[in-house]
């Protein structure tokens, strides 16, 4: 287990493993319910509903660690900003004149029961495939004409109670990656442990 770095975030993927681990000593759950020690990307994401029509604590939390990670002014785009498409992904990053990075973040639990491979497959399926359709169609994402020599960064930022549900994750990924050639996404697990407890 090792944190991500920000070059991980903004170059090419390498040939060989797209997955990146990291067990966060960022976020503290309790401080977080207060909205403590976020920094300014994170609190500006809970002021806006999401599609869902609520406030997302996953992706306020999933932006505080990206955006910390990459350590410089940006222009981001919520989900509720970022124009109507089917499976969009929770917000866009743009560094630059010609860098896109797409996050689209999930948790690796059950609702109503025990996460397994199945259910792991399930949900990892469904946000690879937005993500890979969101990365070929920005330009309907994004108010900006996006030519070919445009970088584009798909990530899915996988937020995890525990190894075992990250590992289940991973297994589902490798699948679904090898299978339908997306090596261009990136995956990035964060290991929460008190995940659960954050509404």
């Amino acid at each position: 287990m090792f944190n991500f770095t920000r070059e991980y975030l903004v170059q090419e993927n390498k040939l060989g493993n797209p997955f990146i681990f990291e067990k966060n000593k960022l976020i503290n759950p309790i401080i977080f319910e207060k909205n403590m020690h976020l920094n300014k990307y994170a609190k500006l994401s809970l002021e806006f509903d999401n599609d869902a029509k609520r406030r997302s604590q996953d992706e306020a939390i999933s932006i505080h660690i990206i955006t910390t990670k990459l350590a410089t002014n940006l222009n981001i785009i919520f989900e509720s900003q970022i124009c109507g498409f089917h499976g969009k992904p929770d917000y866009i990053i743009r560094l630059g004149k010609k860098l896109y990075i797409m996050v689209s973040t999930t948790r690796a639990i059950h609702k109503r029961g025990k996460f397994d491979y199945e259910e792991a497959y399930r949900l990892m399926l469904k946000k690879i495939n937005g993500l890979s359709i969101c990365s070929q169609n920005l330009e309907c994402l994004v108010s900006d004409v996006v030519s070919n020599d445009f970088n584009i960064r798909p990530i899915l930022h996988i937020l995890a109670p525990n190894l075992d549900n990250a590992l289940l994750c991973i297994k589902a990924c490798k699948k679904i990656i090898n299978l339908n050639a997306l090596f261009n996404i990136k995956i990035v697990i964060t290991i929460l442990k008190d995940l659960k407890y954050i509404s």
